[in-house]
């Protein structure tokens, strides 16, 4: 069964015309709706084209007026990798193995 993945948004923040940041929300689906195995997640980020720490600097993409982007090019600044594994971790613990459901007995009595 495969996983279908959709940009369903993405919203630039442009300086002197170029974007310098993009919020991005993929939904991840797999199964069919309706039935056991379906499970949905949508996840969110903030990608930066530079990001500035302490002790370095990080270059996730050059700056560009938003009409020269492509979709492909929004794709390829998202942390696909990254998704693709936290979303098959939550399908294999919500869908496939979930955890058991477990029982307190506030009745229990110690015994002697």
């Amino acid at each position: 069964m495969s996983v279908t993945k959709t940009l369903i948004t993405a919203i630039p923040t442009s300086e002197d015309g170029k974007v310098i940041s993009w919020y991005v929300d993929m939904q991840y689906e797999k199964g069919t709706k309706g039935e056991a195995d379906y499970y949905s997640s949508v996840f969110h980020k903030n990608i930066f084209a530079v990001r500035k720490k302490p002790s370095t600097t990080i270059n996730n993409f050059t700056p560009k007026a938003e009409a020269d982007w492509s979709k492909a090019d929004i794709l390829a600044v998202c942390p696909i990798a990254l998704w693709d594994e936290a979303f098959d971790n939550q399908y294999e613990q919500i869908i496939t193995n979930p955890e058991k459901e477990k029982t307190s007995n506030a009745d229990y009595v110690i015994p002697d």
